[in-house]
C-alpha cells in the first residue's frame, strides 16, 4: 500500500513540475440500450403479447407493479403494457401518451413506437403529453408500449392514430 501511496505523489510532482499540459480528461461514450425488437427477436423488447388496438382508439393504460418489464435494457423498473396495431395503408402512426398529476421528472413515464423490424422511437415531448411516430407499412403490426416506473398504480392515456 505505501509503495501505491509513494508512487501516486511522485506522479503527482512530476506532473506539477512539468511545462506541459496535463493530459486531457476522457469520459466513458455514454450507454446506449440494445435495440428492441418484437417478440422472436434477439433484441431488448421483451416477448410480451400486445394488445390489439385500431388505429383511432383510446385506451386508458393501467400498469401495475405486477407488470412485465417490457425493455429490461432500457430500464429494468419500468413497468408496461404493450399495444399492436395494424392499419390497412401506409402513413403515419401516431401514438400520444397523456399522463395527469405532478411530473416525476426523469421517471416520467415513456411511450416508444417499435417496428416490425426491431427499430424504435422512443417520445422526447416532455410532461404531461408526449408523442411518438413513424411512418408505416400497410398490413403490417407495429407496436407501442407504454412505460411506467410507478407509483402504481399508474393509469395513463393512450391515443394511437394513422395520418
Amino acid at each position: 500500500m505505501k509503495l501505491i501511496t509513494v508512487a501516486g505523489l511522485v506522479f503527482l510532482l512530476a506532473a506539477c513540475e512539468s511545462d506541459s499540459p496535463p493530459p486531457p480528461i476522457v469520459f466513458p461514450s455514454p450507454v446506449t440500450p440494445s435495440t428492441p425488437s418484437l417478440p422472436g427477436g434477439s433484441g431488448g423488447l421483451a416477448p410480451i403479447t400486445g394488445t390489439a388496438i385500431p388505429p383511432g382508439n383510446n385506451v386508458q393504460a393501467v400498469i401495475e407493479d405486477g407488470d412485465p418489464r417490457c425493455f429490461p435494457s432500457w430500464d429494468a423498473t419500468g413497468r408496461c403494457r404493450q399495444y399492436d396495431v395494424t392499419t390497412p395503408a401506409n402513413g403515419t402512426l401516431v401514438a400520444t401518451l397523456t399522463a395527469s398529476g405532478s411530473s416525476r421528472g426523469s421517471w416520467n413515464p415513456d411511450v416508444f413506437l417499435v417496428a416490425p423490424d426491431g427499430s424504435w422511437t422512443v417520445a422526447d415531448d416532455t410532461w404531461p403529453t408526449k408523442h411518438v411516430s413513424g411512418q408505416i407499412q400497410g398490413g403490417v403490426a407495429y407496436r407501442v408500449v407504454v412505460i411506467s416506473y410507478g407509483p402504481f398504480p399508474d393509469v395513463l392515456q393512450v391515443n394511437v392514430e394513422v395520418r
